[in-house]
């Protein structure tokens, strides 16, 4: 499903942007 592979990279999105908030 691509659906999946969609949520999953904007997950991979929101801990980078944490860890580069940090």
């Amino acid at each position: 499903k691509k659906e999946n592979s969609k949520r999953r990279k904007e997950e991979h999105n929101i801990a980078r942007k944490s860890k580069d908030k940090r």
